[in-house]
């Protein structure tokens, strides 16, 4: 199939209009924009800003609050003693998400009416940049930036850090748990309990922890498999994690009552990115029913949970912060990753996850001889390199195995987390898609250390800026000294103390290579890059650049052409179609072609505007029917994109990738009850 599509123009932005959808007509719809080219540059200087808020990420809180907004930026790597303020509200992912408009809240944000919340493309007034520890998705990524909207603008999304999401307990009051023995065999053999649903002498390898009984200190083990139990709705009691006889209460009806205390499941009450991280790590574990758990978006069904063969969002603890509902499951009372904690805390039997910074500061480590019944807990690894492969050994959310028994941060256990699915490609990768981003699960090596550093619920957690605030928030001066701030606080946050910070506080440094593609994205950020910007709708084209040169007897002159050089940053199956991301130099043409299976699957041509944007590529029927008939159905397509920049030479590249039957598949709506 052949398309081409009439362009508009917005404030230097190109999108475009595909008027015949509204007959019914399937057509791939091409919309790419982009940073406009740099015209103009900030007139405010490094460190002469305005104060600025941010709001978002709960996970983020402590970084943002403790030492990236007070000692790092207020340091030589940022603007010094005189360093502007920087405000920041850790109301959840989902407020850090709403906050640019990229989606809907649960909540009300900062900035935005409960009403204005509700509504995907409104930005909050006061908020100037946002946390988030759930990438964008494509859709949310193209309202935040409202291509149709009258105030657009390009969003970056850089990675700040990574941290480990901690799964806290509150172990049954009253009950102990046997002391293990002083074997050091692993799987406890020769141990007085014989088992590994507690720690000490027993522990597979993983660190010595300083679990001890004699201290107290002592903490349950779950495994991945009885962790899938749990969260998938199945009713349990404390008793299927720890037999019965392991109790070491004195008395029969002691132990009776700790196994017959019920497990109750505390989540959050919010869109929550440590929700999407936590649920990513349920869909790796055995026995995961398909489909449950997904890595889905926080505006999506992050508060939705299973129970009584249903999903639907849990009721909130009541006024003393318990969950006392027959389905033993609850949300916190409010948004945020410390009213969960406080649920924990209140509520006897119960499980929850926070991030471990969070989970640190309300009291979640062990303290020495008070039989504690609040804390974190060690869980085994995952290998998502050896088809989600559970190992025996058990890692702990903290860098320093016993980091558990003292109440400073030390680190998150994260340096070896299996980073996998972020965009590479492009002179500006934080332009592109990093809805796949992910760091659940731990690499083959990390697994293989001794001690085990392979905690295996991580997560990257990003800060998103706009490429240039002038067209996004008007070009007075004092929006330009916020922009300013926004840039320069940013690059405080991703220097080399910025990072080294991380490691101070229970959050994890990124890798360089992540590292390096924020640097770049903070750079890129800068004000009035467009001339027309502002000023109603307008189109530039760069012409070729001219350069003579004269030498004592002949004149040349070299004409430089438009650069060709462009990028796939993703591709993905989205119902029946084919959603490419593309980062291009400039304007030009595009042609996509899909073939596989000896059909074609998409044609299209159309002009472009440059940046990075996507292309939506319905499946032809041909292909669909193909699908249908093929062993396995499954259908291998080769994708060939071709780039010709305006004024230059066209340039290629391809992509494969699998189509299958389930994948386009519509899912079956369920029969509405009476």
């Amino acid at each position: 199939m052949h398309a081409s599509f009439p362009l508009t123009a917005e404030r230097g932005r190109i999108r475009a209009v595909v008027a015949a959808l509204c007959a019914g007509v399937a057509m791939a719809a091409v919309a790419v924009v982009a940073p406009p080219s740099a015209h103009a540059a900030f007139t405010v200087g490094h460190c002469e800003g305005a104060p600025i808020e941010g709001q978002g990420s709960s996970a983020q809180k402590e970084a943002q609050l403790e030492f990236w907004s007070t000692t790092v930026f207020h340091s030589a790597e940022g603007c010094g003693a005189s360093a502007p303020h920087v405000e920041y509200k850790g109301n959840g992912s989902g407020c850090g998400i709403a906050s640019i408009g990229g989606a809907a809240s649960s909540v009300e944000c900062v900035g935005l009416t409960k009403a204005e919340s509700e509504i995907p493309g409104t930005r909050s007034s006061v908020t100037r940049y946002a946390g988030s520890d759930a990438p964008l998705t494509v859709t949310q990524q193209l309202a935040a930036d409202a291509a149709g909207g009258t105030k657009p603008g390009v969003i970056h999304q850089i990675p700040v850090a990574s941290f480990a999401v901690a799964i806290i307990v509150h172990f049954p009051n009253g009950c102990k748990l046997k002391d293990p023995g002083t074997e050091p065999a692993a799987n406890g053999k020769n141990s007085a309990n014989g088992d590994t649903s507690t720690g000490g002498p027993n522990d597979p390898p993983g660190g010595e922890t300083g679990d001890k009984a004699s201290t107290e200190t002592l903490r349950v083990h779950i495994t991945a498999e009885e962790m899938e139990t749990i969260w998938d709705g199945t009713s349990q009691t404390w008793g299927d994690i720890v037999p019965q006889e392991e109790f070491g209460n004195a008395l029969l009806t002691e132990r009776e009552g700790c196994a017959n205390t019920p497990v109750i499941r505390i989540v959050r009450f919010d869109g929550s990115g440590t929700t999407f991280n936590f649920k990513a790590y349920l869909s790796l574990l055995p026995h995961a029913p398909s489909g449950l758990w997904t890595e889905a978006p926080v505006a999506g069904d992050n508060a939705v949970w299973p129970f009584n063969s249903e999903k639907k969002k849990p009721n909130p603890v009541n006024g003393s912060k318990e969950c006392v509902e027959a389905v033993h499951i609850c949300t916190a009372a409010a948004e945020g990753g410390g009213p969960l904690t406080e649920a924990v805390e209140h509520t006897n039997g119960s499980i929850g996850y926070a991030d471990l910074a969070t989970s640190r500061k309300h009291g979640f480590f062990m303290a020495k001889e008070t039989n504690d019944h609040t804390y974190w807990i060690p869980m085994q690894t995952i290998n998502p390199e050896k088809g989600d492969e559970v190992g025996v050994g058990y890692a702990e959310p903290s860098e320093v195995a016993t980091s558990n028994l003292v109440s400073s941060p030390e680190g998150a256990n994260c340096t070896d987390a299996d980073y996998r699915g972020f965009p590479t490609e492009g002179a500006d990768p934080t332009l592109g898609d990093w809805e796949k981003s992910i760091a659940t699960g731990s690499t083959a090596s990390a697994i293989k250390n001794e001690p085990v550093h392979a905690y295996p619920i991580c997560g990257l957690t990003y800060d998103f800026a706009w490429d240039d605030d002038a067209p996004v928030y008007g070009e007075s001066q004092l929006e330009q000294e916020k922009a300013r701030t926004v840039k320069d606080y940013l690059e405080s946050v991703e220097s080399t103390k910025g990072q080294f910070q991380l490691a101070l506080h229970d959050y994890g440094t990124l890798p360089l290579s992540i590292v390096h593609i924020a640097q770049a994205g903070v750079k890129a950020i800068d004000w009035h890059k467009s001339e027309g910007s502002g000023k109603g709708p307008e189109e530039v084209v760069k012409p070729p650049e001219v350069k003579t040169t004269t030498g004592p007897t002949v004149t040349t002159t070299v004409v430089t052409p438009p650069s060709n050089a462009f990028s796939v940053a993703g591709t993905k199956i989205k119902g029946k179609s084919v959603v490419l991301s593309l980062v291009l130099p400039g304007a030009g043409k595009v042609q996509i072609k899909a073939v596989g299976g000896g059909v074609t699957v998409a044609n299209v041509t159309a002009s472009v505007g440059g940046g990075q944007g996507t292309v939506t590529l319905p499946i032809s029927s041909a292909a669909q029917k193909k699908l249908a008939k093929v062993k396995g159905h499954k259908l291998s397509v080769k994708i060939t994109v071709t780039f010709t920049p305006t004024g230059g030479t066209a340039a290629s590249k391809t992509k494969t990738i699998t189509i299958t039957q389930a994948a386009i598949a519509p899912k079956k709506k369920g029969k509405k009850k009476g």
